[in-house]
């Protein structure tokens, strides 16, 4: 009875282990490296950091139990890790988030991208699908601008601009949508919805004559003195239009 009991133990406790093992997530504490941690540590623990907004990076080195020490992570590149892009779905690095994260009903730790990924799998079923909404696109303007203004003189003054400009970006507005998966300058840079190549624009104010002034004569000032003419003129090119 005893060598029986002692044979079922084992092989319940592995497999509480193993569960227990691959389903660990937590974030690192010093001097553990990275941000992350992946496994209980009843065989090893792997470490991921990230890079950058776009970027995570698995540590070339894990933690070991037999060794009590560091090694190689298995399939790691190099010495220094393998590097995820995010939202690459054939890297996986939210797959790792999602597998090693389900069981426990809320994991509010997890990093937005990882809690989208693992919806499905459990990890926030309640919320349903989740949305991720960053800034990843830029825009870029250049232009030569060339003015003339005619100060006030004899009543008159004027000015006028031309502008010569190029407006490139990916995006337009905030809610608009590029490609998750690839860099949206390969598909979607190119000029702006209000990209206006050439734009000119002019004003001008005359103080006309005063005639009742010149001849002296009061009652004729009064209808024709004190008049000014003023305008403004702008004229621009269209935007760029995508043939369909």
């Amino acid at each position: 009875m005893r060598r029986h009991a002692a044979s079922a133990t084992p092989r319940s406790s592995r497999r509480s282990r193993r569960a227990r093992n691959a389903h660990s997530l937590a974030r690192s504490k010093a001097p553990q490296p990275g941000e992350w941690a992946f496994g209980a540590g009843d065989q090893a623990v792997t470490f991921v950091a990230r890079t950058d907004a776009e970027h995570y990076l698995e540590l070339g080195q894990s933690w070991y139990k037999r060794l009590n020490g560091y090694a190689a992570t298995p399939g790691a590149e190099s010495t220094e890790g393998t590097r995820y892009r995010t939202l690459d779905p054939g890297a996986g690095i939210l797959r790792c988030f999602s597998c090693h994260s389900t069981g426990p009903p809320d994991l509010p730790h997890l990093p937005l991208a990882a809690r989208a990924a693992g919806a499905q799998r459990g990890v926030v079923q309640r919320w349903g699908t989740i949305n991720l909404y960053e800034f990843v696109t830029n825009s870029n303007y250049h232009a030569l601008l060339v003015s003339l203004q005619h100060r006030l003189a004899h009543g008159f003054n004027m000015s006028a601009s031309y502008t010569f400009s190029k407006v490139l970006d990916t995006s337009d507005s905030y809610s608009s949508a590029v490609d998750p998966f690839l860099d949206p300058r390969s598909r979607n840079y190119g000029p702006a919805g209000y990209d206006r190549r050439h734009v000119f624009a002019a004003n001008f104010y005359w103080s006309l004559p005063k005639p009742g002034r010149a001849l002296n004569l009061r009652p004729l000032g009064l209808v024709t003195d004190n008049w000014a003419l003023s305008g403004v003129v702008r004229m621009n090119t269209g935007g760029p239009v995508t043939p369909g």
